[in-house]
């Protein structure tokens, strides 16, 4: 199974979000539209038009990867779409804006399809082609680090270390989404950890993180403690979603 590059987000997400459907799913743009996209983000004065118009790009952006989502995420983005061509300056509530996509994230960290998985589901796949001996019969000059596992771990260390700009500001506009920083942050900040700084059982130390190698992916012992961290990290993907669903619906 093929799987979106993580988080993908959570990021995608969040933050420069990750992650993580497709605005092909919904038909080409009229060619109009992408004039009148770049029109806006230039009359785009105050930051919270600007935010607006990013959840436009990170929506065109998920959808461009060419993967199914579900209705509720096509028509969101059917409507951000609309928004970004037609809102006025000083017209837009942000904060509400900020709502919407922590109330997006459940679906968007739950996707999975034949082709594509996002959140917990597209960890388990990473870390199962580890331990399945996906590298066993690859040669060393045939290795290419970063489509093989590096930028996997770039989007899980980005997601970790730099979720909390975005929920950290979701909140500040939302005062009453206080499990924002009570649970969601600790749990992307574990992930983080699980990357980089677990008292020398993380990634990073086991060499299974930006300086993994090929001989580390296909040692059996080395690969199956790798494997069983980005399991970890999935498991903090399902609490996530387990607090954004029991918040939010």
């Amino acid at each position: 199974m093929k799987y979106i590059k993580i988080c993908a987000l959570i990021c995608a997400m969040l933050i420069v979000l990750i992650i993580p459907a497709c605005f092909n799913q919904l038909g080409q743009a009229d060619s109009a539209e992408p004039a009148a996209f770049a029109e806006n983000a230039e009359r785009a004065q105050d930051a919270r038009l600007a935010d607006i118009l990013e959840r436009s790009r990170i929506y065109e952006n998920l959808y461009n990867d060419g993967c199914e989502l579900s209705e509720n995420l096509k028509n969101a983005a059917r409507e951000v779409r609309k928004l970004s061509l037609s809102i006025a300056p000083g017209e837009e509530d942000i904060a509400q804006v900020y709502r919407d996509i922590i109330y997006d994230m459940p679906d968007l960290l739950t996707t999975k399809t034949d082709e594509y998985c996002f959140g917990a589901e597209a960890f388990r796949a990473w870390a199962g082609d580890i331990e399945n001996g996906k590298f066993d019969n690859v040669k060393p000059e045939e290795f290419d680090g970063w489509d093989a596992h590096i930028s996997n771990i770039c989007n899980m260390a980005t997601n970790g270390s730099c979720v909390m700009n975005f929920t950290c500001r979701a909140q500040a506009l939302n005062p009453d989404m206080t499990f924002l920083n009570e649970d969601i942050n600790k749990l992307y900040d574990r992930t983080a950890q699980i990357w980089n700084n677990d008292n020398g059982q993380d990634l990073e130390a086991l060499g299974g993180g930006f300086n993994v190698t090929l001989e580390a992916l296909q040692d059996k012992e080395r690969r199956g403690k790798i494997a069983a961290k980005i399991r970890e990290a999935a498991d903090r993907m399902d609490e996530v979603v387990r607090v954004l669903e029991e918040k939010t619906l």
